[in-house]
């Protein structure tokens, strides 16, 4: 299926800017599924694990790979060492690359990448949409305990007091005082916002 069967078809007195791309695009891929389909490569012998794999001496070389080690790796084909561990699979990759080393790219790793990317769109998301939409609910919230507090036991009213308190100060960074003027939910609420700051340090 042709990229362009799926895009939108504008009259060219519309004056989209995009139409010498789109016509670029075409042009691009026209050439593209024209070339004659890939010849397949030479066949590839599995390794017997009797000859050292390719470029084995540089590694050794680079990572001080002791006998035990290198006894493993002909073994299983693989090892993994704790001592080589690295802090991210960039920092890993780098280390590789300025060594000038063969790299096998896995497919975690590639995911990895996309997973790390997905939580910063998400997170970008919360900040500019959230966390403005949460600070408002919770502020209404708060400031309507007050009239509704008449119609709760004493000891709910409290906890409501205390919740809110602790997540608009969670939320805002600052402190918040009890909208029912009870110096016991601030004290309260203080103490829960420390405990959580302790657990995440």
């Amino acid at each position: 299926m042709k990229f362009g069967s799926h895009r939108r078809t504008e009259p060219p007195e519309a004056g989209q800017l995009c139409a010498v791309a789109d016509s670029n695009l075409t042009r691009t891929e026209d050439a593209i599924l024209a070339l004659p389909a890939p010849t397949p490569g030479p066949a590839r012998v599995s390794w017997d694990h009797r000859r050292p794999p390719a470029r084995l001496d540089r590694i050794a070389r680079r990572f001080h790979l002791n006998p035990e080690e290198q006894r493993r790796l002909m073994r299983d084909g693989l090892v993994v060492l704790a001592r080589l561990e690295q802090p991210s699979y960039g920092w890993a990759y780098h280390e590789i690359y300025q060594s000038q080393l063969p790299v096998f790219v896995s497919v975690d790793s590639i995911l990895h990448a996309v997973y790390a990317a997905h939580d910063g769109l998400v997170a970008g998301i919360e900040r500019r949409e959230l966390v403005p939409l949460l600070g408002a609910l919770l502020s209404s919230l708060h400031c309507a305990l007050p009239a509704a507090a008449t119609r709760y036991p004493a000891d709910t009213a409290h906890d409501l007091d205390v919740y809110l308190v602790v997540a608009r100060t969670l939320l805002g960074g600052k402190p918040v005082a009890s909208v029912l003027g009870d110096s016991g939910v601030e004290q309260e609420a203080t103490t829960l916002v420390k405990r959580r700051a302790q657990q995440r340090s």
